[in-house]
């Protein structure tokens, strides 16, 4: 399984994974209002996961010297995957299979040493 990390903690919502690569995440504000909290945690996720296929399936060579994703980068990997690699599609939902979001408290992504 892969694993994405989700807590709340001081005022933010954050979602997070650790790889060979580094460390990434993305953090929001959390709100009061429930649905929009849902709506901003699915949103959170969503990036979270989009990032980590992108690095786990491409690796170092699409993040700049501040280890962001630079979108040409991406955009070029992606397009040599897609017209070289005929499993690419069955990689790609196999990631999705795979991943599960973990809640966990922000001690428990303290100890994962993810902050």
């Amino acid at each position: 399984m892969l694993n994405l990390y989700y807590w709340e903690a001081d005022g933010l919502m954050t979602a997070a994974f650790g790889c060979k690569h580094g460390k990434f995440g993305l953090a929001f504000p959390l709100s009061d209002n429930k649905v929009q909290k849902d709506m901003d945690k699915k949103k959170l996720v969503a990036s979270v996961s989009e990032t980590m296929d992108a690095i786990l399936h491409h690796g170092v060579d699409i993040l700049d010297s501040k280890k962001n994703i630079d979108l040409k980068k991406l955009n070029d990997a992606e397009a040599r995957k897609f017209a070289l690699d005929p499993t690419w599609k069955e990689q790609v939902a196999n990631f999705y299979a795979r991943l599960q979001v973990k809640e966990v408290t922000k001690q428990g992504a303290k100890t994962l040493e993810l902050i």
